[in-house]
């Protein structure tokens, strides 16, 4: 479920958080 774009939300959380959070 990890995007590419999960590179900045893995910061954030995990790395799955784009299909939880924009």
């Amino acid at each position: 479920a990890a995007k590419p774009l999960d590179k900045s939300s893995s910061s954030l959380h995990h790395g799955y958080s784009k299909v939880h959070v924009p």
